[in-house]
C-alpha cells in the first residue's frame, strides 16, 4: 500500500484511495453507526482528519502509519479464512480487531493500540464529539451563566464569604 498510487485525495492529502478505504473500514468498525455514541466515524470525518494529519507529520512517521494501515488490511490474508480487512463483514472485522486488542503477543496489542490512537484522535477531534457525548462546551456554559443559570467557577466566592 505505501507504494506510489497517484489516486490521492484532493487538497494535499496523502492517502491513496485504497488506504482511505482501509482507514474507513477500521474507523467504522471502532465507531460504527448505531454505536454507543450516536456519531459514527464517517459523520466524524475520520478519514479526512487522518489524511490531513498524515500530510502534516514527518515523512518517516507518515510511512510507518501507512504501513500500519497496510498491516491491518493484509494480515487477515494469513488467517484460515483469507480476506483483506476491507472485504470482511462488520462482525468479522470486530472480532479481528478484538483479537489484536486482546492478543497474548505484545507487538499485536501495541500495533492495535497505535491504530486505535490514530482513529480516536481523529474521532475525538470532530467538533460534534463532545455534544454527541452530552458534554457542554464552554460557550454554552458561559451563555447559561450570563443568563443567570449558575455560578461562575472562574470567580469563586472568597472562602470567608462562603463560611458566613
Amino acid at each position: 500500500m505505501p507504494a506510489r498510487d497517484h489516486r490521492q485525495a484532493a487538497g494535499g492529502g496523502v492517502l491513496t484511495a485504497r488506504e482511505r478505504a482501509v482507514v474507513d473500514a477500521i474507523a467504522q468498525t471502532i465507531f460504527p453507526p448505531g454505536g454507543a455514541i450516536p456519531m459514527d466515524a464517517r459523520e466524524a470525518g475520520v478519514v479526512e482528519w487522518v489524511d490531513r494529519f498524515l500530510a502534516s507529520v514527518p515523512r518517516q512517521e507518515r510511512v510507518l502509519i501507512r504501513l500500519m494501515f497496510a498491516l491491518f488490511e493484509l494480515a487477515p490474508l494469513a488467517s484460515p479464512r483469507p480476506r483483506p480487512f476491507t472485504r470482511m463483514d462488520p462482525d468479522r472485522r470486530r472480532r479481528w480487531l478484538a483479537g489484536w486488542e486482546q492478543s497474548r503477543l505484545m507487538p499485536r496489542r501495541t500495533a492495535f493500540g497505535a491504530l486505535r490512537s490514530v482513529i480516536l484522535m481523529a474521532y475525538a477531534g470532530h467538533e460534534g464529539f463532545e455534544e454527541a457525548l452530552g458534554i457542554d462546551d464552554g460557550d454554552r456554559i458561559l451563555a447559561r451563566r450570563r443568563a443567570g443559570g449558575g455560578a461562575d467557577p472562574s470567580n469563586p466566592p472568597d472562602a470567608r464569604e462562603a463560611a458566613s
